[in-house]
């Protein structure tokens, strides 16, 4: 796909979606460069986006075991989530940051800020069912 082409494709700006997936988890940064890959119709970036939110839900459910069977080592449980994010970011975003960079040299259509606004809203609403279903099954299987 050549730049000109790419012009008309309306992406979300991964550094943007790094930063946002602080707040809101990488897997649902995940599933915004997934459609980022689905746009530019790269089948290699879709499954690798895929495979994250995968890993993504199992170190949620790893980080759930952990609260249950280690209720007094949060640092356990923390340090799955923490270096989750940081491969994360440097596996998946920066690649993609590069491969936007190299196909579209950055000129590339963005969504807009309400765009965005509906996009964070849906995270924020998708990180609050995380926390809940964390706290129910905790709560459920804690002795």
């Amino acid at each position: 796909m050549n730049i000109l082409e790419n012009r008309h494709l309306k992406l979300w700006n991964p550094n943007a979606v790094g930063c946002w997936a602080l707040l809101f988890t990488p897997i649902f940064g995940s599933y915004l460069l997934y459609k980022n890959a689905k746009q530019l119709n790269d089948l290699e970036s879709q499954s690798k986006a895929r495979n994250w939110i995968i890993v993504g839900f199992a170190i949620w459910i790893l980080s759930i075991f952990c609260m249950i069977q280690f209720p007094n080592n949060t640092g356990l449980t923390n340090g799955f989530s923490f270096w989750y994010l940081i491969l994360w970011y440097f596996f998946l975003v920066r690649k993609q940051v590069e491969k936007l960079e190299n196909q579209c040299g950055g000129h590339y259509l963005r969504f807009s800020q309400k765009e965005w606004f509906t996009s964070i809203l849906i995270g924020v609403v998708f990180r609050a069912i995380l926390i809940g279903l964390s706290s129910g099954i905790v709560l459920l299987f804690m002795p």
